[in-house]
């Protein structure tokens, strides 16, 4: 007798085991906690990534209409700024001139970095509604 014919006789004579009655159930409990966990952290995500996008565009938007407002002549002080009424402290570092368009750069790779990351989580979420 051969070798291989042996192994399959003996695997032949194992008796067959029976999975248990409630092993579906079990495993849709998991997908279910997996797939809350899921949209829970997508969903903190998105918030994080909007909360993000709206500090730093406040920021910038200051920055640029405080430049602008310079280069138009009409900058006002200090004491008589707007943000100081509303009592707003919001203040970018100064940039050296030579390394204001790598920070400029920077910027947009950051933004278009989160704005790709949100398309992505709406398309996958319209994928997956559309699969339902």
């Amino acid at each position: 007798m051969k070798r291989s014919e042996a192994i399959r006789r003996a695997v032949g004579q194992l008796p067959v085991s029976e999975p248990p009655a409630d092993l579906t159930a079990r495993i849709m409990v998991r997908l279910q906690r997996a797939e809350r966990r899921r949209r829970r952290i997508e969903a903190l995500l998105a918030g994080t990534c909007t909360a993000a996008c709206v500090a730093g565009l406040a920021a910038v938007a200051r920055w640029a209409f405080a430049r602008g407002a310079e280069a138009a002549g009409t900058f006002t002080p200090p004491g008589e700024s707007v943000w100081n009424r509303l009592r707003i402290d919001i203040s970018l570092p100064a940039f050296p001139a030579e390394d204001a368009a790598l920070w400029k750069v920077w910027a947009l790779l950051a933004a278009a970095g989160l704005i790709l990351l949100a398309a992505d989580l709406l398309i996958r979420r319209r994928i997956a509604s559309l699969r339902k």
